[in-house]
């Protein structure tokens, strides 16, 4: 059974042992800085990332984009179903049945 102050919940929020939050910080912050700095190039620089409109997009632009989109989303699906037999295997070894 788990043991904790169901009042103190800010400590369960920021405890670093155990926690995903120190390993989840630098990545937003690396996140946050990619974003600020694709902001600033585009207002100061007069330059847009995106430079047609949608529809005057060249379709095979569009299709590149939209399977490069798709083979991301399978490779991550991959990823966490690795990740998640990891630990199923692991509960299979404590003798947790899942």
């Amino acid at each position: 059974m788990i043991d904790y102050d169901a009042k103190g919940f800010i400590g369960i929020i920021f405890r670093l042992r155990g926690s995903l939050f120190p390993q989840l910080v630098p990545r937003i912050a690396v996140v946050t800085g990619v974003g600020a700095f694709t902001a600033w190039v585009e207002q100061h620089n007069h330059f847009s990332l995106a430079q047609l409109p949608y529809f005057q997009t060249p379709m095979h632009r569009v299709v590149r984009s939209r399977l490069s989109w798709l083979v991301l989303l399978f490779v991550a699906e991959t990823a966490a179903g690795t990740v998640w037999g990891v630990g199923y295997d692991l509960a299979a070894c404590v003798g947790i049945t899942v």
